[in-house]
């Protein structure tokens, strides 16, 4: 009889491992689920904060640009065009036959609309800039970050 005991004994004592074990990888299980969430929750506090900076960055950086670029005065007709990267730059002459160089950031979103005879205007204190062409007149409103500043 003392042998039957033993093979249950042993079954038991394995059954209990058994049981202990998968409380423990729940236990293991929920720490992960909740150190998962809780990193989640940084995670999420840190992109929040970062895009705050960002578009605060941004603002001032298009605020910056604009202030720049209403102290800008520029009326004369193209006779060149080049893009660079992020930059746009016209050269032409105006009415006194003295040769001008225009060369900015793309703000505007002009330079595919720019053809050779243009008139290019820019007026000292305002951010829009004016295309004239042979039978049309286009308003540029400054553009930055994917907004228009008045």
């Amino acid at each position: 009889m003392g042998k039957q005991r033993l093979p249950q004994i042993l079954l038991m004592d394995i059954i209990l491992m058994e049981l202990l074990q998968v409380q423990a990888l729940e236990l293991v299980y929920h720490q992960r689920i909740h150190s998962s969430h809780l990193t989640s929750k940084i995670m999420s506090k840190i992109i929040k904060l970062s895009l705050f900076v960002f578009l605060f960055s941004a603002c001032n950086n298009c605020y910056d640009i604009k202030r720049h670029i209403e102290t800008l005065d520029y009326k004369f007709v193209i006779t060149e065009k080049s893009e660079d990267n992020r930059f746009i730059e016209f050269n032409g002459f105006d009415n006194n036959n003295s040769k001008k160089k225009f060369k900015e950031l793309e703000v505007w979103g002009i330079y595919d609309s720019v053809e050779i005879g243009d008139t290019l205007f820019k007026k000292k204190g305002e951010a829009d800039l004016i295309l004239i062409k042979k039978d049309t007149t286009i308003v540029f409103p400054f553009m930055c970050g994917g907004r228009y500043y008045q």
